[in-house]
């Protein structure tokens, strides 16, 4: 809940328990939990930490988690987690004023998730299409454009606009 420091604390006590159990403590299957999700559950929580350093280890993160989940076989490949840590990645790169950076996720994501419906990734870019509208990105074509990418991919027969839009 905003907490730096617990937040801190928790993402520290996750690392250090990987590091841990290794073995035949794994159970595998359903329970498995690589490090690549870990990557990009730790860059989610630091996003909703805000502040510069919190958004600069939040990419960090979430851009490991893409190398990793890209560097699964394309069969073995979580695309909805994927999709997400890639959305993290898009989430932070706006407070660095990145919006190309930003972009060129929407971009993956969009190309992947036009293929594949996944309701959490229509959930998560409903999000980065709300960062895309604050004030100080009001004149950017390229925050235009993007946003209104999202709100076309969001929106459905029984939804004709993105939620808290207009």
């Amino acid at each position: 809940m905003r907490d730096q420091r617990e937040t801190q604390n928790a993402l520290a006590r996750a690392e250090q328990a990987r590091d841990e159990v290794r073995g035949a403590d794994d159970p595998g299957g359903m329970l498995v939990f690589p490090l690549a999700k870990q990557s990009y559950h730790a860059a989610n929580a630091r996003l909703w930490l805000g502040g510069q350093d919190s958004l600069t280890d939040a990419e960090r993160d979430a851009a490991h988690a893409v190398e990793l989940y890209e560097a699964d076989p394309p069969e073995q490949r979580r695309l909805g987690e994927l999709c997400s840590a890639r959305l993290d990645l898009a989430a932070a790169r706006p407070g660095r004023d990145d919006l190309d950076g930003t972009a060129e996720q929407l971009q993956d994501v969009l190309a992947i998730a036009t293929k594949r419906r996944i309701e959490v990734v229509s959930r998560r870019l409903h999000q980065v299409g709300r960062a895309l509208r604050r004030p100080k990105y009001q004149t950017s074509a390229l925050a235009l454009d993007l946003y209104d990418q999202i709100r076309s991919f969001t929106r459905t027969p029984t939804d004709p606009a993105l939620p808290g839009a207009e």
